[in-house]
């Protein structure tokens, strides 16, 4: 997926509304960036385990993968 639009959304506006996503990734740098929405801290515990970063926003043209139990739709 890509972001589309001109604008950099937080990953909780992306989401909002949408409860079926697992995870959120993002390659960034050297590493990856990663959001569990259904964790109350989002994954930044699981994420400094791993040596991964919060994924907090994506900008416009940036990809990312999402981890979904269903269809979903994004804006």
């Amino acid at each position: 997926m890509g972001l589309k639009g001109t604008q950099t959304k937080t990953v909780t506006a992306l989401l909002a509304g949408e409860t079926k996503v697992i995870s959120l990734w993002k390659w960034q740098g050297a590493s990856w960036s990663v959001c569990l929405p259904d964790k109350t801290d989002k994954g930044a515990d699981y994420a400094a385990s791993k040596g991964f970063t919060l994924l907090d926003e994506i900008a416009p043209g940036e990809g990312f993968w999402v981890n979904a139990s269903g269809e979903i739709t994004l804006p």
